[in-house]
């Protein structure tokens, strides 16, 4: 045979059904993954609505109350920061399309590479880093969110892994601006602390929480 090209077929009655028979299964592989998808995105859309009942529902509550306008503010925004990190935790469903062993190994390197930025992180054992890696939570914030309100318990330590923060009145009555590869909220891990500063988005941000 010479010039031109030939088109490469089955030869033999069992391989063409064999090609026929894995082609019907990568139909059905991708249409089960199409539905998970669609699933995955309905869920977030009525966890949103969820998010939206919640917040005008306490709402409710405390203007029946007389609640002060500062603390609404607060009580609003601590559900919809709830609402959010639920949010994100969906996000990372994807994730359950992987194997078990997939999934941690990759949860646990997305993380690791953020955390063993912090000196702590970085000496303590792998086995415990580890560990810490599969409980780290995420967090999504958009522009004007606040993150932490000055004055409230620290229950945890967040690490910006995208956007940009904003740490009101930092320096006296100056701001500093936290990016991609920062983190606030270490001493809560030692002792009892509160929050020193307010922290808001500046940004689209996801934080991972520890």
């Amino acid at each position: 045979v010479t010039g031109g090209e030939l088109a490469l077929q089955p030869a033999f009655w069992m391989e063409r059904v064999f090609v026929t028979v894995m082609m019907i299964i990568s139909l059905f592989v991708c249409a089960g993954m199409l539905s998970q998808v669609l699933v995955m995105f309905e869920r977030i859309a009525e966890d949103n609505i969820a998010v939206h009942e919640q917040v005008r529902a306490m709402r409710q509550f405390m203007n029946a109350r007389k609640v002060p306008p500062e603390l609404q503010a607060k009580v609003s925004r601590y559900l919809q920061n709830q609402g959010k990190m639920a949010a994100c935790a969906e996000d990372y469903e994807v994730l359950n399309f992987l194997s078990p062993i997939l999934r941690v190994e990759l949860t646990v390197y997305l993380n690791r590479r953020s955390l063993i930025k912090h000196p702590f992180f970085r000496a303590i054992p792998a086995d415990a880093l580890h560990h810490i890696c599969l409980q780290a939570m995420p967090a999504v914030y958009e522009p004007g969110d606040v993150v932490v309100d000055k004055g409230q318990l620290a229950l945890s330590m967040d690490f910006i892994l995208r956007g940009k923060l904003r740490v009101e009145r930092a320096i006296g009555p100056k701001s500093v601006y936290l990016s991609a590869g920062s983190w606030f909220g270490d001493t809560c891990l030692f002792i009892d602390a509160h929050r020193t500063h307010t922290v808001s988005a500046v940004n689209h941000c996801e934080v991972l929480c520890i």
